[in-house]
């Protein structure tokens, strides 16, 4: 069989990525419409996805916002017959818009544009970015479905569960981090480090 036949100039592929009920797949086939997934990030700030080919083809990954091409993988008609995925990891922020490109063996481009809202749900950040001894800071939370927060402070759980705490008095650099469940994503946590100004 010729890798044109094998190929069927349909460019499809399955897409793979984690969600909120562990993973979600999409079918994508001859340039599909536009896809958006609610991705829920194993490492914050970046996106793994898996694409597994139905035919010999290049798999591009563009970004949208300047078109640079981010990665490409090529798959050969033997990888293809053993179903060989392959994960792209792709450095990615709170919206990030890719342009996966499948160039099948008929020399036709199938282009499909993905949406990723990465880990839409729970956000941390500092009322300051950084503390001189004695200082003091307010950490807010945002995203919880049930409105209640588990908070953290040097790896110590902390008695507050509402979406803010406030520390004074600080005296060494500080780690924080905070978890919930959130709508979209189940469990998520969030980290976030208060350096201590040396004079």
């Amino acid at each position: 069989m010729s890798t044109q036949a094998w190929a069927q100039c349909s460019g499809q592929y399955a897409l793979v990525y984690p969600s909120g009920s562990g993973t979600g797949t999409v079918n994508i086939n001859n340039g599909s419409g536009p896809v958006t997934a609610t991705y829920c990030p194993v490492t914050p700030g970046f996106a793994s996805i898996t694409v597994t080919p139905e035919s010999p083809s290049t798999i591009n990954v563009f970004r949208q916002s300047d078109g640079a091409l981010i990665s490409s993988r090529v798959f050969t008609d033997r990888e293809v017959r053993n179903n060989v995925a392959y994960t792209f990891t792709l450095s990615a922020s709170t919206l990030t818009n890719f342009t996966l490109q499948s160039v099948i063996a008929c020399n036709n481009s199938k282009n499909s544009q993905i949406t990723f809202a990465l880990n839409p749900a729970l956000t941390l950040s500092s009322s300051v970015a950084s503390v001189c001894t004695g200082g003091s800071t307010t950490l807010t939370a945002a995203g919880s479905s049930s409105g209640t927060y588990s908070w953290y402070q040097n790896g110590v759980l902390q008695p507050e569960t509402g979406n803010t705490i406030t520390r004074t008095n600080l005296t060494q650099t500080t780690e924080f981090s905070v978890s919930t469940s959130t709508a979209a994503c189940g469990a998520s946590s969030q980290r976030l480090v208060v350096p201590l100004l040396m004079r």
